[in-house]
């Protein structure tokens, strides 16, 4: 399916989503902690018109119970920005304890399709929401339950940053080393659909690829572009799975823009703070995550626009993930850019007094969104 492409009275091409934008991977953050979320949020609001966020908060969200409250907060403030119309779904962030009638109990509420994992120790919120052994009995019976959910007639998806969860594992080499792990699953349990979240390699991009559908994959704006020799020069750039080498992001970009069904837009998005999370006195690395949301839809789609793949756009930034999440393809889109400079601010400050600094700070993008007389976006 094609974007709507025009021309306006001052000679700019516009660039319109007709389908509903879905960001499949984002980090809204809990407005109760500290600012970041009501920096953040309407970045992702004005851009999409649906989102699953990621429940790794300073206290994880791996209950039904936690996951109603984090759904009710999130949906608050998007009325309160002025965005009802945003669709957000919950992704619980499971650990070592959780077990099968939590994933029952979990799949009972509508804005959940399905359970994410992560690597014990290996990214942000992965001590207390992560799992250390991904053969141990518990777990291999979590995923059952979510296999049975799936054959019981529910859409319910294992979302999985696939990365080793093993520390002394130099950080570019855990994603590949996880492929086995993903190929027993895909094969044990036929029917638990799987979600590899943020790929960053050319090894897994070609796993992804060889199962023909069989594992979805979700893609960054950031791993088409930054390298190991970028992240390991710039704290802001620094995030799990790490960058790559040239050769890996070269392969996301073309997996990106191949129209193939399997890849899906999931930014993961992770705004963190200047001073205290990226910049740290106490001696610790810095939190990983990039801060993406204030121009990883205008990067995705200038990056199409060059390479003259906007045929391919609304596939992988509206179509194929919501197919992946068993979402309705909703062709009522509003959301538009322009082609038009557009400079990223050098940071962003926060209620606080604090700030956060934004993927490609000070750099000059091909496109912006699109607003209206006052000032909003067309959404």
């Amino acid at each position: 399916m094609a974007v709507h492409v025009s021309t306006d009275a001052q000679g700019r091409r516009r660039i319109r989503f007709t389908r509903r934008t879905f960001n499949t991977h984002f980090h809204p953050r809990n407005r109760e902690e500290d600012a970041r979320f009501e920096t953040a949020g309407p970045f992702q609001f004005q851009r999409y018109h649906r989102g699953i966020g990621i429940g790794n908060l300073g206290e994880p969200v791996r209950t039904a119970e936690r996951a109603l409250w984090w759904y009710q907060m999130v949906k608050r403030y998007a009325d309160e920005c002025g965005f009802p119309r945003f669709e957000f779904y919950v992704a619980p962030v499971i650990n070592d304890e959780t077990t099968p009638e939590d994933i029952y109990e979990l799949a009972d509420l509508p804005f959940v399709r399905g359970i994410k994992t992560l690597p014990w120790g290996g990214t942000t919120g992965a001590h207390a929401g992560g799992i250390s052994n991904f053969f141990a009995d518990r777990f291999r019976a979590c995923l059952q339950a979510a296999q049975d959910i799936n054959r019981s007639g529910t859409r319910f998806n294992w979302y999985v940053h696939a990365e080793w969860p093993d520390q002394r594992i130099p950080p570019v080499l855990r994603e590949p080393m996880f492929v086995p792990t993903l190929g027993h699953y895909g094969e044990s349990l036929p029917d638990l659909p799987i979600s590899v979240e943020h790929v960053s390699k050319r090894e897994m991009i070609a796993f992804v690829r060889a199962g023909k559908g069989r594992f979805g994959g979700g893609l960054t704006s950031h791993h088409i572009r930054v390298t190991t020799h970028m992240a390991d020069g710039d704290d802001f750039l620094k995030c799990m799975p790490y960058p790559g080498n040239p050769s890996d992001a070269e392969a996301v970009l073309e997996a990106m823009l191949s129209g193939e069904p399997w890849w899906y837009l999931g930014t993961d998005d992770a705004p963190h703070l200047k001073h205290g999370h990226k910049l740290r006195q106490d001696g610790k690395p810095p939190a990983s995550g990039v801060f993406s949301g204030p121009c990883e839809l205008e990067e995705i789609v200038a990056t199409f626009a060059r390479h003259d793949r906007l045929e391919h756009l609304e596939d992988f930034v509206c179509i194929n993930g919501a197919r992946q999440n068993d979402l309705p393809d909703a062709v009522d889109g509003t959301v538009e850019f322009v082609e038009e400079p557009y400079e990223v601010p050098d940071e962003i400050a926060t209620r606080d007094g604090n700030a956060m600094v934004p993927y490609r700070r000070g750099e000059m993008l091909a496109f912006r969104l699109a607003v209206d007389a006052a000032g909003r976006a067309l959404i």
